[in-house]
């Protein structure tokens, strides 16, 4: 969501402030171009919603048939902007391939449909005028940091348990576990009064008299003895906390104005030059953990050019996405050739739909 609001007395200006009008106003990306979309007139003034003028594309364009294929991201952002007044701009290498029949340019790029440009490419996207850039991240690491954990007022701490793991029974196909019930430990483990134990199945890691002819090809783990399959069910699980299982999702709501007159201001200095999208390095004093989160959300004042409230952190994961996860999954053992289901591969999808 990309919104402008404007409160503006009755003035000399009052008249100015319609629907459909532009905006030329200061951001964190530099002066933008925002269509007013609604106005809300009182006997005390005017009130407005203005949106990216790059949404225009949703009204003044229209896609009947086009199907990118084998395209990159700029590639497809080509073939889907030609004949059109607007631009856009990607980084993402990744070939893929899709079909746009009947829609307008916002609904290929940014829409729910599976075929749209953010389904299928992936990437970020940002509205600059008539350019849209999506590139395969927003914002950067520019080595920010700051450290939580403080009692402040102006500082809203969301903690959810319910994803992390510190404890993993890795199960690999066929139902082999490491000898003797050994675990694999989580260095966070004794950061949390309890211990959080999953078992986590990876079906790509087969014995070789489990193993199918093409499973090597597949990108499955083939292991020729018992001592093999155990270090690479070890190194699996290793990597989850590598990539941050053991951490709970970490939310912040960060009140920059009433954040400066508090004498800690100078932990939380460096978010005054983070954008949306950039990497901050948090130290969470009272969990003794130390992780990354990215900015997900800011407000901007465009009059004092500054910003007044960041989200740091991740994104909350609910219901819909763990069902578009299971559908993902789900369509991985199907044999799109002749709609067969894959035999060997079922057994993991059951365990996840349970």
């Amino acid at each position: 969501s990309w919104t402008i609001e404007i409160d503006n007395a009755i003035d000399d200006r009052f008249q100015n402030i319609v629907e459909n009008a532009v905006l030329k106003a200061p951001t964190p990306f530099g002066e933008n171009l925002y269509r007013i979309t609604q106005c809300i007139k009182t006997n005390s003034g005017i009130t407005a919603t203005a949106l990216p003028i790059f949404l225009d594309a949703q009204n003044d364009t229209f896609i009947y048939d086009q199907r990118p294929t084998n395209q990159t991201g700029q590639g497809a952002l080509d073939i889907l902007t030609n004949g059109t007044k607007y631009t856009g701009y990607s980084d993402i290498t990744t070939p893929n391939t899709a079909y746009y029949i009947m829609k307008n340019l916002i609904q290929c790029l940014a829409s729910d449909d599976e075929n749209s440009f953010l389904n299928r490419w992936g990437g970020e996207i940002r509205y600059s005028d008539y350019d849209v850039y999506i590139n395969q991240r927003l914002g950067a690491d520019n080595g920010a940091r700051v450290e939580f954990g403080f009692n402040l007022s102006s500082i809203e701490e969301s903690i959810d348990m319910s994803s992390v793991v510190t404890r993993i029974i890795p199960t690999a196909y066929n139902g082999y576990t490491l000898p003797d019930n050994e675990t694999v430990d989580s260095p966070n483990i004794n950061n949390y009064p309890i211990i959080y134990i999953r078992q986590i199945t990876y079906e790509d890691i087969k014995l070789a008299e489990d193993a199918q002819a093409d499973d090597a090809e597949n990108g499955i783990t083939i292991c020729d003895t018992l001592d093999e399959l155990y270090e690479a069910l070890r190194t699996r699980a290793q990597a989850e906390y590598t990539a941050g299982i053991d951490i709970p999702t970490i939310t912040y709501q960060v009140d920059m104005v009433d954040l400066a007159k508090t004498q800690e201001y100078a932990q939380f200095k460096d978010l005054v030059t983070v954008n949306l999208g950039d990497t901050v390095h948090v130290k969470h004093r009272r969990l003794g953990i130390e992780t990354t989160a990215r900015v997900i959300a800011m407000e901007y004042d465009c009059i004092a050019q500054k910003v007044t409230s960041l989200t740091i952190g991740d994104y909350a994961a609910n219901y819909f996405d763990s069902n578009s996860d299971i559908t993902s999954a789900a369509d991985q053992v199907i044999d799109k050739s002749n709609n067969t289901l894959m035999a060997n591969r079922i057994a993991g999808v059951l365990n996840l739909l349970n």
